[in-house]
């Protein structure tokens, strides 16, 4: 064989070689490192559709904070300027409709607390028995409704803790339903101590059913399967892509007491983990994000949940590329070495049949 032959020969295997190689770094890049990129960036997203969600709902929460805040300051001026109960009514009218999210405003004033008459009121059918300023104005099927507020209002956790604290409060969430009326509603009230100097005068507050703000996390899609839940500090459930766990406490159906679950939402801290869901039995994704409600309060929590399987379902595509680019590759260089091969076998026939022309005519 000659040597230019050689050479010819030697060359196409190194470039069979080399041409393996590229296909090769293309299935390692492809199939294994770019997967793992596009994999992050599915933890990514995921994080930054729960800081966006979690942001909104804060909103969602401090903007009744706020409304509770100024009715308080209208309802003190109110009463300095001996103003009267229907200005009252106004003011909480007024917050009431400013924002539809509110199901509902209120107040309720210690006995004689705002303008000593609550004797002149035992008979109006508007106040209790007893005439002290306690009403609330809620919202249902686009009508205000009154409820009359009475004695026992006054030891209920969304007056009295606030009474004893001398502090707004944010209900833990809880299941309520407005006196007189069959309508159950699950929810959380924004509550604001009325305090003149040192002395407290009664609670004005906002209540907010989570109705409304399940409808919107639930609008909020992730892959396929994918959701939000809100979780309290406390660990109830607010909101859920399944209404059956609804007011349940996360923390008696976590999986073995996960402690980096009940710490995170305790301490109202960031979490990413992989898991098995207690929600769906699949592998999850899952991400924590805290959620600030005004100063100084236990954070809730932003949950956010995705199947592992579809998270990863980019990763998986580009992994069965880079298998089938390694494989047409492969195909490729060994039909190039065949070919080579079968060309150097003819070509040593063709010289054999030159060097031997009589044999090759037998």
């Amino acid at each position: 064989m000659k040597k230019r032959d050689t050479r010819s020969l030697t060359v196409a295997v190194i470039v069979a070689i080399v041409t393996a190689l590229v296909f090769l770094f293309l299935f390692l890049f492809l199939g294994i490192n770019h997967r793992k990129d596009v994999y992050q960036d599915s933890k990514k997203m995921a994080k930054e559709i729960s800081r966006k969600a979690a942001y909104d709902t804060e909103k969602y929460f401090n903007v009744a904070l706020e409304t509770a805040r100024s009715m308080e300051k209208r309802a003190l001026l109110i009463r300095e300027v001996n103003g009267t109960r229907e200005q009252i009514i106004d003011v909480l009218k007024d917050g009431l409709l400013s924002n539809e999210n509110f199901l509902a405003t209120w107040t309720l004033w210690e006995p004689n607390a705002f303008d000593r008459k609550d004797s002149v009121f035992i008979t109006d059918s508007l106040y209790n028995n007893q005439g002290t300023l306690g009403l609330a104005f809620f919202r249902n099927n686009n009508s205000v409704y009154t409820e009359t507020m009475n004695e026992a209002d006054y030891t209920s956790l969304y007056y009295l803790p606030v009474k004893e604290l001398k502090s707004d409060i944010i209900v833990n969430p809880y299941k309520f339903r407005y006196t007189g009326y069959q309508q159950l509603y699950f929810g959380t009230t924004v509550c604001i101590p009325i305090i003149f100097g040192d002395q407290f005068l009664g609670v004005i507050g906002v209540d907010i059913d989570f109705k409304n703000l399940q409808g919107k996390l639930n609008n909020i899609k992730l892959y396929t399967s994918g959701y939000l839940s809100l979780i309290s500090n406390n660990g109830i459930i607010v909101t859920h892509n399944d209404s059956a766990f609804i007011a349940k406490n996360i923390f008696t159906l976590l999986n073995g007491d996960d402690s980096l679950v009940t710490n995170a939402i305790k301490e109202g801290a960031e979490l990413t983990m992989e898991s098995i869901s207690e929600f769906s039995g699949k592998k999850v994704f899952r991400f924590f994000y805290p959620i600030k409600i005004g100063e100084g309060r236990a954070s809730w929590s932003m949950m956010v949940e995705i199947p592992v399987e579809e998270a990863t379902t980019r990763s998986k595509q580009l992994f069965y590329i880079a298998i089938g680019i390694l494989i047409v590759g492969l195909s490729l260089i060994l039909y190039l070495i065949f070919n080579i091969i079968d060309r150097k076998r003819y070509e040593k026939e063709i010289l054999l049949a030159k060097l031997n022309p009589k044999k090759a005519t037998d």
